[in-house]
């Protein structure tokens, strides 16, 4: 992958998982809950780490991870150790925040039965079919509920082969339901774009008009409010019906339109030839915290919004505190990676008869 793409690709990534925190930190019930950010471009920013994923799954499948052992093994060594400090993280001020009588937004009924939901949260399956299930009070942690299973489905396709390839996939997409179905294809975009980028790279000057066309016209359809427009139609020809029962998954119509333009700009900058100088390796490093940002900054926010902080204090709190327990956690992978291969390897053994 060239250099530059790279950056580019952690400069979006690390940008998403911002727009998603400011946006949340905007909300009403949070101190000084000015609009900085529109509430709605949180979603349209998990667009973004859909495509985006998709891109990236495709690239190491391909070029890295050959051998669907390898492929799982990388991902759950990726995801767990994040998942797994997000969780006990936001339990754990769930609790202290029922214990001062702050029990804003805390589901008790999953407090008081954890080994009853833990196991959804854990098999990411919060949201198959017709569940209704925040993992705690972290309402971010749905979108990984999604690429999980996302993952799954594109390991079946890719490594499997012939009726079991089919019979896997069928299984998989049975399991996920329709709310997950309506988002498939963001990260299939950008599967697509990969697939693309092998077969057919525009030159630098056609890349370069892509991608400032691109970027042109997402930033007029999110500051127009088109696909917000686009949604609310869909929802009025359902009766409200999309609205009613789709969850996070009720803007798939709006979301198919910056999927595509996403997926167009990942394309063009493939061979735009951004350069991005000194800041190449402050973007590369923050990068490296963005997962952790994104699952750990809302029960971050509900902890310290009990102490009345001014807003940019607040912010600060909760940036440095990802940062210290992303120091942590995001070291964990490949720790866990190793653990992984020496459990699921296969020893040889001598046979001394032979």
């Amino acid at each position: 992958m060239p250099f530059r793409f790279s950056v580019y690709l952690d400069l979006i990534r690390t940008g998403a998982a911002l727009l998603v925190f400011l946006s949340h930190a905007a909300y009403p019930r949070f101190p000084g809950g000015a609009p900085w950010v529109p509430a709605h471009l949180s979603h349209e920013a998990v667009v973004v780490f859909f495509v985006l994923s998709g891109y990236v799954i495709a690239y190491v499948a391909h070029e890295r991870e050959r051998t669907l052992r390898d492929y799982l093994i990388s991902r759950a060594a990726r995801i767990y150790p994040v998942v797994l400090a997000s969780l006990a993280l936001t339990w754990a001020i769930d609790m202290w925040r029922i214990g001062i009588g702050a029990p804003d937004s805390v589901p008790a009924y999953q407090l008081a039965a954890p080994w009853k939901y833990l196991p959804l949260f854990l098999t990411f399956t919060n949201d198959i079919w017709f569940l209704n299930e925040d993992a705690f009070s972290n309402v971010p942690y749905w979108s990984l509920c999604y690429e999980v299973w996302y993952y799954i489905a594109f390991a079946a396709a890719f490594f499997l082969s012939g009726w079991l390839r089919y019979v896997a996939v069928g299984v998989v997409l049975a399991i996920m339901g329709p709310r997950l179905w309506l988002l498939f294809p963001l990260w299939l975009a950008g599967v697509a774009v990969y697939w693309l980028q092998r077969r057919a790279i525009p030159g630098c000057g056609a890349s370069r008009v892509l991608f400032a066309g691109s970027l042109a016209l997402l930033l007029t359809i999110l500051a127009s409010g088109i696909d917000l427009r686009l949604d609310q139609a869909v929802n009025g020809l359902t009766g409200g019906w999309v609205g009613t029962h789709l969850r996070y998954s009720k803007w798939f119509a709006g979301d198919w339109l910056v999927a595509l333009l996403i997926a167009a700009n990942i394309h063009a900058a493939r061979n735009a030839q951004i350069g991005f100088g000194v800041l190449a390796g402050a973007i590369g490093y923050f990068a490296g915290f963005s997962f952790s940002l994104y699952l750990l900054h809302f029960p971050l926010l509900q902890f310290f919004a009990q102490f009345s902080l001014p807003p940019l204090i607040l912010l600060a709190a909760v940036l440095l505190s990802v940062w210290a327990v992303g120091l942590v956690v995001e070291q964990q992978k490949n720790r866990v990676r190793t653990m992984l291969r020496r459990l699921f390897s296969s020893p040889c053994v001598t046979n001394p008869a032979s």
